[in-house]
């Protein structure tokens, strides 16, 4: 059973989610048929009805009305111009929803590249430094781990930061000397306008948050050096650890190039024109058809339910990140990784030093959701 989930953005309006836990997708049982032709959720139904009724409304009145009105005064509308176009705005509207579908593929690797890099940095780090049971190994540890799942935490914050408009350094998790650093680091808080090129938005601020944040676990990770008996780590470990690292920032980095170089406007603009005029002016070009009304309403109904749809769909990929039904759950994939990092801390240090990470990465009770083992492992 579904449950609802509310929240307020910066503009205070309530925004509903519905998702089950552990439902990191719209859920939908493929072999069912019927199931998938009727389900409602995550649907392009509720958005393209209007359209659906609008077109057979222009149909109707056509047939009563408007087709009498042009034959009295010599004008006449065949299909001609319709059988032409119709490769042209297939392959319009194909193209578009073939690059909408690539850039939501290319989001998903980017976003599991970005989880992946997490779970692996603290496996590798408590694994090989395990065998160092001092309190300010166990310290430095627990001190990583935070970090890096706060680093994961702000760049899930900064992903949805168009429809949420919540500045990552805002999120619950963040402790206040983090925090201070990442304003500090920005324009509108902090000191980085004295030797800024241009004045940056909100957006762009957040979207550079991920980036200090990451600096930032680099910065602790090197604080091993005083905080392991052995001192310095082998060269090799160093190595890896900010290889993990870099493997974050670079998927960070892939997924802030697609939210700073949008669909190409001209691609949509004549996608989505060509597409409009040739649906809603098919009513006037169907009507030369011999067939009867309710032939010409049904064609009308379907045709404009299939581009309309189409056009939907390729909206709904183009940003997975979001309150939309069809957008990513990154949150809660996020909470599963955060999930994995204590109990990697627990598997070395013990349990209390692992609910220490599950204290510090604490969010508001509405916010807390819980994913089912079975979904958890697939992410």
């Amino acid at each position: 059973v579904s449950e609802s989930y509310l929240f307020l953005n910066a503009t205070n309006q309530t925004i509903i989610i519905m998702k089950s836990p552990g439902e990191f997708a719209v859920h939908y049982e493929t072999r069912d048929h019927w199931a998938v032709i009727t389900q409602l959720h995550g649907s392009v139904y509720p958005y393209i009805w209007k359209y659906c009724v609008f077109n057979v409304a222009m149909m109707l009145l056509d047939f009563f009305v408007l087709d009498d009105l042009m034959e009295k005064h010599g004008i006449k509308i065949t299909d001609r111009g319709h059988t032409l176009s119709i490769f042209f705005v297939a392959f319009f509207c194909v193209s578009r929803a073939n690059m909408a579908l690539a850039r939501f593929n290319t989001a998903r690797s980017n976003l599991g590249g970005m989880l992946a890099s997490i779970r692996a940095l603290n496996v590798f780090l408590t694994s090989h430094t395990m065998d160092d049971q001092s309190e300010s190994a166990k310290k430095w540890r627990n001190k990583m781990a935070y970090h890096s799942c706060l680093t994961l935490r702000v760049a899930m914050a900064a992903c949805d930061f168009e429809d949420k408009q919540v500045m990552p350094w805002d999120v619950p998790e963040m402790d206040e000397e983090i925090k201070a650093k990442l304003m500090k680091a920005s324009q509108s808080k902090g000191i980085a306008g004295k030797w800024g090129y241009a004045k940056r938005t909100p957006k762009e601020e957040a979207y550079r948050v991920p980036f200090v944040m990451a600096q930032i676990l680099r910065m602790t990770m090197y604080e091993h050096k005083t905080a392991l008996k052995d001192g310095e780590l082998p060269v090799g470990y160093t190595l890896k650890f900010n290889g993990i690292i870099d493997g974050f920032v670079s998927s960070y980095n892939a997924q802030n190039k697609m939210f700073t170089t949008p669909m190409p406007f001209p691609m949509v603009q004549m996608a989505r024109t060509m597409m409009f005029l040739w649906v809603f002016t098919l009513p006037f070009a169907i009507a030369s058809d011999s067939s009867t009304l309710v032939v010409h309403c049904a064609v009308i109904l379907l045709l404009t339910y299939a581009f309309m749809g189409l056009e939907t769909v390729s909206l709904q990929l183009d940003d997975p990140f979001g309150t939309d039904e069809n957008d990513f759950d990154n949150l809660g994939m996020a909470k599963t990784v955060f999930e994995d990092v204590i109990r990697s801390i627990d598997m070395v240090d013990g349990i209390e030093w692992a609910m220490k990470v599950r204290e510090s990465m604490k969010a508001d009770e509405a916010e807390t959701q819980y994913a089912s083992e079975a979904t958890g492992l697939l992410v």
